[in-house]
């Protein structure tokens, strides 16, 4: 049973505005409390919040990346609700990072060969141009055409 809640756990993203320091110690023992694996924990910052929120002018922000079954993250975010440490949270899964790897080559040779970096040469700007420079840039310019 306890493969079965392994497979099933998903990756989620807990950000939160909370009224006191350890704010981030409470949500850490929710986490393990509702069998989540913390995977990264994010700088708690004290903030100043651009409205007050239940009388408050400042909060502690900070996040998390832990993993959990479904169904046990929305308990986890059932009981955030009724702690009176948290101004705000919000639970998400975070988007999935995309890697670039080299295609698969189709023939039977192996791996597919990176191709070569190419970097176009830039000459230097020169500082200033005159406005008498520039009409003579823009004359020799359509003098070509």
């Amino acid at each position: 049973m306890e493969q079965d809640t392994e497979k099933q756990s998903k990756k989620y993203e807990l950000s939160f505005l909370s009224k006191e320091e350890g704010g981030k110690e409470v949500l850490l023992q929710w986490i393990n409390r509702f069998g989540g694996e913390v995977v990264l924990e994010g700088p708690v910052e004290n903030i100043v919040l651009s409205y007050p929120i239940e009388k408050q002018t400042s909060a502690n922000f900070g996040f998390v990346h832990f993993n959990m079954a479904p169904d046990q993250a929305a308990e986890l975010s059932k009981e955030l609700k009724t702690a009176g440490i948290f101004l705000r949270f919000l639970v998400i899964t975070p988007p999935s990072v995309k890697t670039n790897k080299p295609r698969a080559s189709s023939s039977k040779s192996g791996p597919a060969e990176a191709l070569p970096v190419v970097s176009a040469e830039r000459k230097p700007v020169s500082d200033t141009l005159s406005n008498e420079d520039l009409e003579k840039k823009i004359e020799e310019i359509l003098q070509q055409q």
